[in-house]
């Protein structure tokens, strides 16, 4: 089994007793930022996919998880990213995939790269690549029917691709 690095994204910042019951209760490696707001873990797993699931299976009730980012490319030189979603969002995509005639995967890759171009564009108080989402180059939405969430492997700018 491969050992993946993941960072965890939280909703809000923890106090230490939070973080201290989650290692308890997980037997998963964890360190957090100054903020408290962003966490690194270190999953043994398969593969990537399996490091993610493996992580919201453990820490999903102890902490309170925005998205989780895998924190060094795969293979294919992109960065795994898991975000949670109700059944509703899951029943609300499926519905407007099907009314544009795509499959969710196609309608949730589009939304992604139409949200990152419309972040990109420079605004009032703000210049190209403000926030952390305009800094995403590429989007492949993987779209998963049979768990609540969706993955999509990124890559960033200062990376170089082949």
């Amino acid at each position: 089994m491969t050992v993946h690095a993941t960072e965890i994204t939280l909703t809000r910042s923890i106090e230490a007793a939070e973080l201290n019951a989650a290692q308890q209760e997980s037997p998963l490696l964890m360190a957090a930022a100054v903020d408290r707001k962003r966490l690194v873990v270190l999953v043994s797993a398969k593969n990537e996919h399996r490091a993610m699931r493996k992580i919201w299976k453990r820490l999903e009730d102890a902490l309170p998880i925005d998205v989780l980012c895998s924190l060094f490319p795969g293979p294919d030189g992109k960065y795994l990213m898991s975000i949670p979603m109700s059944e509703e969002v899951h029943e609300r995509i499926q519905r407007l995939a099907a009314a544009e005639r795509k499959t969710p995967e196609e309608y949730v890759q589009q939304a992604i790269a139409q949200a990152l171009a419309r972040d990109a564009r420079p605004g009032p108080g703000r210049t190209a690549g403000h926030t952390a989402r305009s800094r995403l180059l590429s989007v492949r939405a993987l779209y998963s029917r049979c768990s609540t969430t969706f993955r999509a492997p990124v890559s960033m700018p200062w990376e170089k691709t082949s």
